[in-house]
C-alpha cells in the first residue's frame, strides 16, 4: 500500500486545487493534529490534514484518511472536552466573470472561514465583527449596495455601522433593516472642515482617529471598512498596528490625490465597483496590485420584480393617463439632471406637452452648494413647472420606478449605475449616458439606449423614440431584466464579497489563521 504522502499527492492531482494561503508546520499549535504535506505535493498550494471532531478521521482535500497522531498529549486531552478544527477551502475567487470579483493578481479563497469548536454535541461558530465606517450619510445607491453587503456577511459576522454626519433618513434606513448603528463625533473635519484653522482641523482629526481606534479595539473587530476618502483614511489609520483588516471602498471616478495614494499604501485592500473606477485607480495602484479588487454591485431580484404601475400612486401624483419619464437618485452635477430638464424642454417645443418628468430624490446643499437653485432657475426659465413632478426623498423607490414608462440616467461619468440595474430589474426601459460604468451594464440597442452625455438633443431623440415605439420599450425591458438576472444578482454579489472578506482576514492573520 502506498504511503499517505503519495496517496495525498495523487488525490491533490485529481482535485486540481488552486494555490491557497500557505500553512506551515506550526499550524498544529492552533489546530491539534494538523499535518503539513508541503507545496510540491499540491501544485503550488498547501494541503494539511485536520482531525474531524465527528468521526475522529482526518481529511485531506475533502478525502477521508486514517487518523493522524496528535501533536501532543496536551493537545489531545483538552480540559474543556472540545476539539478545534478549521474548515479548508481552496476554491478560486479571482476568476474573472460577469458580475464577479476580479483580483488583478494574487491568490484567492472561498467563503469566510471561522474557527469552530464542538461542545455538548454541537458545533459552535464564533462570529467575527466587521465595522463599517461611513462618515457621510447622503442617501444614495451606495448605501443600498452597502446594506446588501452587510446582509451578506450576517450569517458568519456581527456587523456594526459607524457614522459621523447626522441624518435621520440614514439611521432610519439602516436600523429598519436590523443594522446596529453608532455615531462617532468628528467635529470640524466633515466637508473639509475649517481650512482657516488647520491646527483645529488636525486636532479634531486625530481625536476622531483615536475614537475609532478605541472602538475597533473594544469590539475586537476583524475588519474595518471605510467609504469615501475620509472613511478610507480613518479606517486605515485606525487599523494600523492591529490585527484588523482595513478595506477601502472606491465608488467615484474622480481623480484620487496624493493622500489617497498614501491611504492605499496603508490599507490591506481596496474594492472598486466597476471597470471604470478600476481604470482610474490602476495607474497609481501598480505598486501593489494584489490589494485591488473589483466587485460589481447587485440587486435583490425578488424585491425588484417586474409589475404593473400603482394607479393610485400615479393618480395622487397627477400622472394618470400621461407618459412618464422617471429620474431617481441624488441631484448631483455628474448625474446631469439639468441635461434631462433641457431635453424635456425640447420635447415640449416639439409638441409633446403631455409628457411628465418624475423627479425622485433631493439635493444635498452641503455637498453640492448652489446646484438645487440652478435646477429651479432652469425649470422656471424653460416653463417646466407644470411638467415636472417632485417627490423628494422616498425610502422605497420601487413603486415610483414602476410608475414610469421610461427611466433616464443621463450621467456624465457614472461610476457604476445602480439606478440602471434597479430599473432593468423592474423591467423598465432605460436611456443612459454612454460614458462611465453604464456601458459595462447595458449594451446600446440590446437592453438599453445609450446617448452621449451632456447633449440634450441626443437625449431628447432617444426619449422620443421610446415614447413612440411601445414594442421597443417592451423588448428593452425584457432584455434588461435578463441581463440583471444573469450578471447582477445580489446573492452572487454577497457570496463573492463574503469570500473576499474571509480571504483578506486570513491573509492579515497570517499562515496560522
Amino acid at each position: 500500500m502506498r504511503p499517505l504522502r503519495q496517496r495525498a499527492k495523487a488525490a491533490a492531482g485529481r482535485l486540481k486545487p488552486q494555490p491557497a494561503w500557505p500553512v506551515p508546520k506550526s499550524a498544529g499549535r492552533l489546530c491539534p493534529g494538523a499535518s503539513h504535506l508541503g507545496a510540491k505535493n499540491c501544485r503550488g498550494g498547501y494541503f494539511y490534514a485536520v482531525p474531524s471532531p465527528l468521526t475522529g478521521v482526518s481529511t485531506t482535500g475533502g478525502l477521508e484518511r486514517k487518523p493522524l497522531r496528535p501533536t501532543s498529549s496536551k493537545a489531545r486531552n483538552r480540559t474543556d472536552g472540545s476539539r478545534a478544527s478549521l474548515r479548508i477551502n481552496v476554491s478560486p475567487l479571482s476568476a474573472k466573470g460577469e458580475g464577479g470579483v476580479n483580483a488583478l493578481t494574487g491568490p484567492a479563497a472561498a467563503d469566510s472561514i471561522s474557527p469552530t469548536s464542538r461542545r455538548d454535541g454541537q458545533d459552535v461558530k464564533k462570529k467575527r465583527t466587521a465595522v463599517f465606517y461611513v462618515p457621510y450619510t447622503i442617501i444614495g445607491g451606495s448605501h443600498h449596495s452597502l446594506l446588501g453587503f452587510i446582509e451578506g456577511l450576517r450569517p458568519g459576522w456581527r456587523t456594526l455601522v459607524v457614522y459621523s454626519e447626522e441624518n435621520p433618513e440614514f439611521t432610519r434606513l439602516y436600523t429598519g433593516r436590523g443594522v446596529e448603528c453608532r455615531r462617532l463625533e468628528v467635529p470640524g473635519i466633515l466637508h473639509h472642515g475649517d481650512l482657516r484653522r488647520p491646527w483645529r482641523l488636525a486636532r479634531d482629526f486625530f481625536r476622531a482617529i483615536r475614537g475609532l481606534r478605541r472602538l475597533v479595539r473594544e469590539e475586537r473587530a476583524a475588519l474595518i471598512y471605510g467609504e469615501s476618502f475620509l472613511g478610507r483614511l480613518m479606517a486605515a489609520l485606525a487599523a494600523l498596528g492591529l490585527p484588523t483588516v482595513s478595506v477601502g471602498y472606491i465608488r467615484m471616478c474622480s481623480d484620487l490625490g496624493l493622500l489617497d495614494r498614501l491611504t492605499y499604501a496603508l490599507a490591506d485592500a481596496y474594492v472598486v465597483i466597476s471597470e471604470t473606477v478600476l481604470r482610474a485607480a490602476v495607474p497609481w495602484a501598480k505598486m501593489r496590485p494584489r490589494k485591488l479588487f473589483k466587485v460589481y454591485n447587485g440587486v435583490w431580484l425578488d424585491r425588484f420584480s417586474p409589475g404593473p404601475a400603482d394607479l393610485e400612486l400615479k393618480k395622487s401624483l397627477g400622472l394618470e393617463g400621461r407618459p412618464v419619464i422617471g429620474y431617481y437618485g441624488r441631484f448631483a452635477p455628474f448625474k446631469c439632471p439639468d441635461t434631462l430638464l433641457q431635453s424635456l424642454a425640447i420635447l415640449r417645443k416639439r409638441g409633446r406637452t403631455e409628457v411628465r418628468l418624475l423627479l425622485v430624490g433631493k439635493p444635498h446643499e452641503a455637498a453640492y452648494p448652489g446646484f438645487a437653485a440652478k435646477l429651479e432657475q432652469l425649470i422656471e426659465r424653460e416653463g417646466l413647472q407644470e411638467a415636472v413632478v417632485r417627490t423628494g426623498y422616498v425610502e422605497d423607490v420601487r413603486p415610483y420606478v414602476r410608475a414610469a414608462d421610461i427611466v433616464a440616467v443621463p450621467s456624465d461619468l457614472e461610476p457604476f449605475g445602480r439606478a440602471v440595474i434597479e430599473a432593468m430589474a423592474l423591467a423598465r426601459p432605460v436611456v443612459g449616458g454612454n460614458n462611465g460604468g453604464i456601458p459595462e451594464i447595458a449594451t446600446d440597442g440590446v437592453d438599453a439606449l445609450l446617448v452621449p452625455p451632456r447633449e440634450p438633443e441626443a437625449l431628447a431623440l432617444a426619449l422620443e423614440r421610446l415614447l413612440d415605439d411601445p414594442e421597443l420599450r417592451g423588448r428593452l425591458a425584457e432584455a434588461g431584466r435578463r441581463t440583471v438576472e444573469r450578471r447582477f444578482d445580489m446573492r452572487t454579489n454577497q457570496r463573492k464579497l463574503r469570500a473576499l472578506m474571509g480571504f483578506l482576514v486570513r491573509r492579515k492573520a497570517g499562515p496560522a489563521a
